[in-house]
C-alpha cells in the first residue's frame, strides 16, 4: 500500500475517507479496492476489516513529508529483506537468519513523540490512557486525533503492528493495552535526540 497508493492522489483520497466509518459504509467502498488483497479469502473477520481500513486512512492523512519518509523507510525495507534471503539462500545448511527485529507497538512511538518535544508528555499520557480504557469502537474514533502528536516530529509509525493491535483488541485489550503502557515508560525518559547532539558537543 505505501509504494501504490501513497503515490497517487487519487487513491489516497479514496483510502482518507473510508476514515471513522464502519466496514460497508458507503465510504468504504473504493477503500476496499486497497485493502481487499490483505484480508482472508474466505469469511475475513470485521475486526481485521475495520483495522485495515482505519490505518489505511490515516497513512493517507499524514502530510507529504510524512508519506515520502514513509515510502522511503518501506524501500529500504524491502532492500534489506532482499539481502536477508540471498544470505539465507547462500549459507551451506539452508539456516534462516536468527536476527529477529523489533517492531514497536503504539506506546513506544508516542514514548518517543513526548521525549523529541512534539507533545508535553502529560498530554500524551493522558491520550495513551484514554485509549487503553476505550472499547475498538472508541479507539477508531480516537486515532486520528493522538496521531496528530507525532506530525511535528515526522515520527514513523508501525502500521502493521497497529492493524493487529486494532483487529484484536476486543479480544485482547487488556494485553494489548499494557504493552503500550510497557512500551511507553521504557522509552519515554531516554535521552532525546537534543540531548545526544549536546553530549557529543560536550565531547568534542
Amino acid at each position: 500500500m505505501r509504494t501504490s497508493v501513497l503515490s497517487d492522489p487519487g487513491r489516497r483520497a479514496a483510502m482518507r475517507r473510508a476514515l471513522g466509518v464502519e466496514p460497508g459504509h458507503p465510504r468504504t467502498f473504493h477503500a476496499y479496492r486497497e485493502i481487499a488483497r490483505f484480508l482472508p479469502s474466505d469469511n475475513p473477520r470485521p475486526a481485521e476489516e475495520h483495522a485495515l481500513l482505519t490505518v489505511g486512512a490515516l497513512m493517507c492523512a499524514q502530510p507529504r513529508q510524512v508519506r515520502d519518509s514513509e515510502r522511503a523507510a518501506t524501500a529500504t525495507r524491502e532492500t534489506d529483506h532482499d539481502d536477508e534471503s540471498a544470505d539465507a539462500e547462500d549459507s551451506t545448511d539452508g539456516a534462516q537468519p536468527s536476527r529477529q527485529r523489533h517492531y514497536p507497538s503504539l506506546g513506544s512511538t508516542l514514548a518517543y513523540a513526548a521525549r523529541e518535544g512534539a507533545a508535553a508528555q502529560t498530554s500524551v499520557e493522558k491520550r495513551l490512557f484514554l485509549l487503553c480504557r476505550n472499547d475498538v469502537v472508541a479507539v477508531h474514533r480516537q486515532l486520528p486525533g493522538v496521531l496528530t502528536l507525532l506530525r511535528p516530529s515526522q515520527i514513523t509509525i508501525n502500521w502493521e503492528q497497529l492493524v493487529c493491535d486494532l483487529a484484536e483488541w476486543d479480544e485482547r485489550r487488556e494485553e494489548i493495552a499494557a504493552r503500550w503502557l510497557r512500551e511507553f515508560y521504557r522509552n519515554v525518559d531516554k535521552p532525546s535526540s537534543a540531548d545526544n547532539a549536546s553530549a557529543s558537543e560536550e565531547d568534542r
